[in-house]
């Protein structure tokens, strides 16, 4: 039994040291930083360290459980720990739910933009263009709308860098529709709407964006009464843990001000 036990501890060890790289990784290769970042290693270091000093831990949790103002303290952070892994699970189930809402029939495309480097797009938005060129290649019929303003630290719109990609790829100009002030994803579809009642689209859109941000995204569509459904992107290799934990935050954020 002590064997398996040491077995287990190890196990445990390893996987919450690979968990801690997913968020130091991209903090040393890309300069990553965010409250995604800061949560993931701050969580997986402590769950490291309370795995190598176990049985230390374990002597302070008796001595702690021996008297009334330990018991307390210990219930209070334990249901705190609880609360914030029930929450967290409520909104993963959202976030998957929404990743696979089924698209309306023959939908306006309204791909959300990201962090652009000039024509060059960023890693995610260039995994939410791989998606929409599939989808446009495959409904030679469909239209996109771009939407993406340009940021202090951008030298074009997210959106003209989005339509420069596309087009380099054989999507027709005329497909494309840019709404590029918009800042937020609240503001992409609030903007968006108003262009694609402005040019007569079809209403009924389907959302592309990386999957961890569609349920956000589907809540600023149904605040701007729009039928939506959802084509999900998939996140660069190694950058998911990050967006989905900073993700948390920000549902929480959209909840708290709802």
């Amino acid at each position: 039994m002590k064997k398996f036990k040491k077995i287990a501890r190890i196990v445990l060890l390893i996987c919450f040291i690979i968990l801690d790289l997913f968020f130091i990784g991209p903090l040393i290769i890309k300069h990553i930083w965010n409250i995604g970042t800061a949560t993931g290693i701050g969580v997986c270091t402590i769950a490291v360290l309370c795995t190598v000093f176990w049985k230390q831990l374990k002597e302070l949790i008796k001595k702690l459980w021996s008297r009334l103002p330990g018991k307390m303290l210990l219930s209070f952070v334990s249901l705190i720990i609880i609360c914030i892994l029930g929450l967290a699970s409520v909104e993963t189930v959202l976030m998957i739910g929404a990743a696979n809402k089924k698209a309306p029939d023959n939908p306006t495309v309204l791909v959300l933009g990201c962090r652009a480097f000039g024509y060059n797009p960023s890693n995610m938005l260039w995994k939410r263009l791989e998606s929409a060129l599939a989808y446009l290649e495959e409904h030679p019929e469909a239209v996109a709308v771009l939407s993406g303003g340009q940021g202090t630290d951008e030298s074009v719109s997210e959106a003209e860098c989005m339509r420069a990609w596309l087009v380099k790829r054989g999507i027709s100009e005329d497909r494309l529709y840019l709404e590029d002030k918009s800042t937020s994803t609240e503001e992409n579809l609030e903007f968006s709407k108003e262009l694609i009642l402005a040019e007569g689209l079809n209403p009924d859109i389907l959302i592309i964006t990386n999957e961890f941000h569609q349920y956000r995204a589907g809540k600023y569509a149904q605040a701007q009464a729009l039928n939506y459904g959802a084509l999900s992107a998939p996140s660069p290799f190694g950058m998911g843990p990050i967006y989905y934990v900073r993700e948390l935050y920000g549902i929480l954020h959209n909840w708290w001000l709802e």
